[in-house]
């Protein structure tokens, strides 16, 4: 009987190996075994809804790259890798491409500056100008003003200038039809002009010469005809 025993002992002696061997490979299946899960679409999400979509699958976020984009939120999702549809071990990175918002463009200071200056200046910081010129007493092709005052954001990336044409000697001439000799005198002396009256000084203003809306240069000599008549 000592002998029976002492057999099936070694026997299972030469056993031992290999059970182990089995046991130790279940338990790493077990230990080591993970799920999969299929990768959801983000692609137009914004993050904090894709980070709560891959938190309840298992999986990771991770940034991959941030691209500028003026017109979407920040971090709404442009891209996406592994794509959606495939299956991945739970707790693998999801690689994202985020927008971000461009940095914020301030207008410069540009008033005074020809408008050539102006142009360079703009373009240096990725900025268009459309210019538009107005009479004034700034030097001619100076700027004198700008549609969007200096250290203001530039939403478009794009605003306009006033350029100076100088000043001009050409002046519209005015309708004096209804108003006195004396009204009319003390305006031109400003102009070194002189008044020639037809009829009684008292009575008002009937006809005229140069006419209304004649263009007049103000550097040569004026001279005023009229013609007055009771009213």
């Amino acid at each position: 009987m000592t002998t029976k025993l002492r057999d099936i002992f070694f026997s299972l002696l030469w056993l031992m190996p290999f059970l182990s061997f089995l046991g130790g490979y279940q338990l790493i299946r077990v230990l080591t075994h993970t799920e999969t899960v299929r990768v959801p679409s983000l692609i137009g999400l914004h993050m904090n809804e894709a980070i709560k979509i891959l938190s309840a699958d298992l999986l990771n976020v991770r940034i991959l790259a941030e691209k500028e984009d003026s017109e979407l939120d920040e971090g709404t999702i442009l891209s996406q890798n592994p794509e959606a549809g495939q299956l991945v071990k739970t707790h693998q990175s999801i690689f994202l491409v985020v927008t971000k918002k461009p940095p914020k463009v301030c207008a410069p200071q540009l008033r005074g500056l020809t408008c050539e200056q102006a142009q360079t200046k703009a373009t240096q910081v990725g900025i268009t100008l459309t210019s538009t010129s107005l009479e004034s007493t700034f030097p001619k092709d100076r700027v004198i003003g700008q549609s969007v005052l200096p250290q203001q954001e530039v939403r478009h990336k794009s605003f306009m200038i006033y350029c100076s044409e100088g000043s001009t000697p050409l002046r519209i001439f005015p309708d004096l039809k209804g108003r006195t000799v004396d009204e009319v005198s003390a305006f031109f002396a400003v102009y070194s002009g002189t008044v020639n009256v037809q009829g009684n000084r008292a009575d008002i203003i009937k006809e005229q010469q140069p006419r209304a809306g004649t263009l007049v240069d103000i550097r040569k000599p004026l001279t005023v005809h009229v013609i007055c008549s009771p009213g």
